[in-house]
């Protein structure tokens, strides 16, 4: 199987958004990770704490 190609930009943007949405400054956090939750929603992460969360239809798709 092939990888995805993953749009760099728009998903910054998605990780940045994320993060502003639950209260953090405009900076994306350093070893922060991503995942789509089973409910669609776009989920930041660092450790065991979601820093970050978009519902579908308020991110963009990053997916090429």
């Amino acid at each position: 199987m092939f990888a995805k190609k993953i749009s760099l930009p728009a998903y910054r943007r998605n990780v940045q958004r994320a993060c502003m949405a639950l209260g953090r400054k405009g900076e994306i956090p350093q070893h922060c990770h991503t995942a789509m939750a089973d409910n669609g929603d776009f989920v930041v992460y660092l450790g065991p704490d979601i820093i970050g969360r978009l519902l579908p239809g308020q991110y963009e798709g990053f997916e090429e």
